[in-house]
């Protein structure tokens, strides 16, 4: 009892302190305007040491009502004033009891009063406002008096739903006055909704001076009642002097409107020990729930977005629990049993998993053209898909590891091509062509959103794809922006984009710009966390590389610092740039040959390797660093049907140099760093190392072979050279499609790592490899059991037996059966 009145005591003086965060207040614009918002709290006084309300205490401060009143005394151009709160001054009260539960006929007397008054006994405490009657009445005795003062003012409280289960709007009547102020509850956007059952009418205090009025509204874009909805308010204030009284029109907006499905999504990008990024686009424009549960504690964040139609969203969550596997659904859709996900969150420093980070790195290169007459048994199909014509057993196995409870696999680097608009640039030429002709105007205008559409839907198509699908749906996904993301040939001289006018070259590029940004770098920097100039002048923007070294740090080494980085690198970037911008692509004819790299890029990865306590450089490219030699790329380049060499690093000679040099001498330059550049879109997976014989330093190249199309053989030299100092040597060609992952592993809380890397094929069809990629290890999971120790005995109890009843996908399920496995039941 004596620390809980310290605490009392303690968190009185905190409240007496920080009166002026109770309240706030704001005008539009910001320099002085005729509509001023106050925003009241009515939370923080009533809060207990414990954390909960305490109903008996005042529901606002003294200096709350002092400062409202001081506003309206001094703010002489104010015309319309909104009071926000999340407690309304006229609550919605449960109705009375009436006859209708009475038997007919009963005559006991007092039955009906008696019942009537216990009612409003009862409905009386669930006002919050209760034991806080004089303060209320102060506060609307000031609103009062400031909107009769003048013809043209007036008071709008706009509040939270507080239990209604429904939007309603309301008149506050103050009878010595015969005038009144307007109450608006919102109604719920993520609980359930609820038939209204409240007294209409009734009085706020208990001397007949204020009372009030309910009045149900229905919302627009569905008519019915007992539905989610959001409120949009339009006001009309006039200017000071205007004799013509303020105006407001309030609209509750159906926010789950009938028939919205999902066009894309869930898709998983960024996850940190505590935050997520969740993709989504929706077919209609519509107010959409995403609901991240915590498996063990059950704890549910709920995020709901207004959706734009046909045009992806990032849901961000914050303050996720570290070390936790997650549940992903949706509401508001109506195809949300099948849009589900889940992910887990890398463990805090002092409870991460022992097997460290493991990161898998997945190749898609572009399928190579279909043999002659099967082009005639796919008449109307999009047979670029090469999807259609391929295995995708891998990614369907790689999908099962990541769809489990603390999967073994922590994130999932995607080198280029996950989608292949070839056909689709095609069509939009077409479009584009058509635009130029019409002139400026509305035609154009249509036409070039119809190719935006027509490019867009090359990602709805290919991410929907079921093996495709499931995959995004769990764990984080980081995206390369690769050939196929570009239109593959189509704007590198191989498409009749090339010969196309600068209006169409410039305009595709754009259309494709602007679609990568929405898709594939939304999973790693939502739009909301860019700068306002971010897109036009990134220099590499996405892949920066700041975002990924915390990433793997975080979540990966159990340490907590910053040894390891992924940097990502953008070989579109120039071709994808604005004229303006320094090296980028002549768009009025022949490609230039821009640098692969901009400046912004070459500045963020010096930034990275000025860090002193970095360890660890995982570089990942599209294209290998060196698989042929600058010489013969430079010659194999020069016939057509080895254009496309002209996007990969051997033909950029001096640039390619320029990389090698600059991370062959931050190895050398202290002991015991390490460099592992990964990359795909070759035909065969292999391993290389790069030398620098003078410094007496070297990098492992890793590349990744086809996970879906057909693998071929490897043509290039095993040996060569870049400079006299700088020589290469390949090895290990794999002759599968596979993906590899690699494991980070942090010895103790030193700054020494371990990096072990495996390839996973199809030379193992049944299982590629992940069968031996347990969840988590048993000294993990026996730490999971010490922080729940009883939610586990209890399911040991419930599970014994295995009659459960769950399905298997059901997390405690495949908490239980990882118990079973690894044989720690006893322990």
């Amino acid at each position: 009892a004596a620390e809980e009145e310290e605490v009392e005591a303690e968190l009185g003086k905190i409240q007496a302190g920080h009166d002026k965060h109770l309240w706030s207040y704001h005008t539009f614009p910001d320099s002085g305007g005729p509509v001023g918002a106050f925003a009241l709290d009515t939370v923080w006084t009533r809060c207990r040491a414990d954390g909960l309300l305490d109903p008996r205490r005042p529901i606002v401060h003294e200096s709350q009502i002092r400062a409202l009143e001081d506003i309206l005394n001094k703010d002489s151009n104010l015309r319309q004033l909104l009071v926000l709160t999340s407690t309304p001054l006229a609550p919605a009260l449960p109705a009375l009891a009436n006859q209708k539960g009475m038997p007919q006929g009963a005559s006991r007397p007092g039955t009906e009063e008696t019942a009537r008054e216990e009612a409003a006994a009862a409905a009386a405490s669930l006002d919050p406002w209760t034991h806080s009657g004089p303060q209320r009445a102060r506060l609307l005795e000031a609103l009062c008096r400031w909107q009769a003062a003048e013809p043209w003012r007036e008071v709008l409280v706009l509040t939270a739903d507080s239990g209604a289960g429904c939007p309603i709007q309301t008149k506050i009547y103050d009878v010595t006055r015969g005038m009144f102020v307007r109450q608006i509850i919102a109604g719920p956007i993520a609980e359930q909704p609820r038939a209204f059952d409240a007294e209409y009418t009734g009085w706020i205090d208990g001397n007949g001076r204020f009372s009030y009025e309910h009045e149900l509204v229905a919302a627009r874009g569905g008519g019915a009642r007992g539905r989610r909805t959001y409120l949009e308010l339009a006001l009309a204030a006039g200017r000071p002097g205007d004799p013509r009284p303020a105006a407001s029109a309030c609209h509750f907006q159906d926010a789950f409107s009938d028939g919205v499905r999902v066009a894309l999504g869930p898709v998983v990008g960024r996850v940190t020990n505590t935050t997520a990024v969740v993709l989504l686009e929706v077919d209609h424009t519509a107010a959409v729930t995403c609901v991240v549960t915590e498996s063990l504690g059950g704890r549910v964040h709920r995020q709901t977005r207004r959706l734009r139609r046909l045009r992806p969203t990032a849901f961000r969550f914050l303050g996720l629990q570290p070390g936790r596997h997650h549940t992903l659904r949706l509401e508001g859709v109506e195809d949300a049993g099948g849009r589900t996900g889940g992910f887990t969150t890398p463990g805090a420093a002092a409870a991460a998993p022992a097997r460290g980070c493991r990161v898998a790195f997945v190749s898609h290169p572009p399928p190579r053209p279909l043999p002659p007459g099967m082009e005639d048994e796919l008449s109307g199909v999009d047979f670029d898909l090469g999807y259609l014509t391929s295995k995708t057993d891998g990614l369907e196995k790689l999908a099962d590891t990541l769809a489990q409870a603390w999967s073994p696999i922590d994130m999932v680097v995607h080198l280029g091509n996950q989608v292949m608009l070839d056909t689709a640039m095609g069509e939009v030429r077409a479009m584009l062509v058509a635009a130029e002709g019409a002139g400026a105007g509305a035609f154009r205008k249509t036409m070039e959103a119809e190719a935006a559409h027509r490019i867009r839907d090359g990602y709805r198509t290919w991410w929907n794809l079921p093996a495709l699908r499931r995959l995004l749906a769990h764990q984080g996904h980081l995206m390369l922006c690769g050939e196929g993301e570009v239109g593959g040939a189509s704007l590198q001289g191989g498409d009749d984009i090339y010969a196309a006018s600068p209006y169409v070259q410039a305009t595709a590029r754009r259309l494709l710009r602007e679609a990568w940004e929405d898709y594939g770098r939304q999973l790693w920097e939502p739009a909301e966390e860019r700068e306002p100039s971010a897109i036009d002048n990134r220099g590499g923007g996405y892949a920066a590389g700041q975002h990924h070294a915390r990433f793997l740090l975080d979540g990966g080494g159990g340490g907590g610092g910053t040894g390891v980085a992924l940097f990502a690198l953008d070989l579109k970037d120039g071709l994808l740039s604005p004229p303006s911008r320094a090296g980028g692509a002549n768009w009025g004819g022949e490609p230039a040959p821009a640098p692969l790299l901009g400046e912004g890029q070459w500045r963020a990865l010096g930034a990275t390797l000025a860090r002193p306590e970095l360890r660890v450089l995982l570089i990942a490219s599209e294209f290998p660093l060196v698989d042929d030699s600058i010489s013969d790329a430079v010659f194999k380049a020069e016939s057509p049907e080895h254009r496309s060499l002209r996007a990969r690093w051997p033909w950029h000679g001096a640039e390619l140099l320029k990389l090698c040099a600059a991370l062959l001498r931050w190895r050398a330059h202290v002991p015991g760093r390490q460099i592992k550049f990964v990359s795909g879109n070759s035909g065969a997976g292999f391993r290389s190392i790069i030398k620098h014989s003078d410094i007496k330093s070297e990098i492992e190249q890793l590349v990744t072979g086809p996970s879906l199309s057909k693998v071929e053989h490897f043509l290039f030299e095993k040996t060569g050279e870049l400079s006299k100092n700088i020589t290469y040597e390949h090895s290990r060609v794999l002759m599968h499609r596979n993906f590899l992952v690699l494991s980070i592993h942090q010895h103790g809380g030193t700054q020494e790592y371990s990096l072990d890397v495996s390839f996973h094929s199809s030379k193992d069809p049944e299982h590629w490899g992940l069968a031996d990629m347990k969840p988590d290890s048993p000294e993990w999971a026996i730490k999971l059991i010490d922080m729940h120790l009883a939610d586990v005995m209890e399911l040991v109890k419930k599970f014994k037996d295995g009659t459960h009843g769950l399905p298997q996908s059901d997390p405690m399920v495949q908490i239980r059966n990882i118990l079973i496995e690894d044989q720690i039941m006893t322990s």
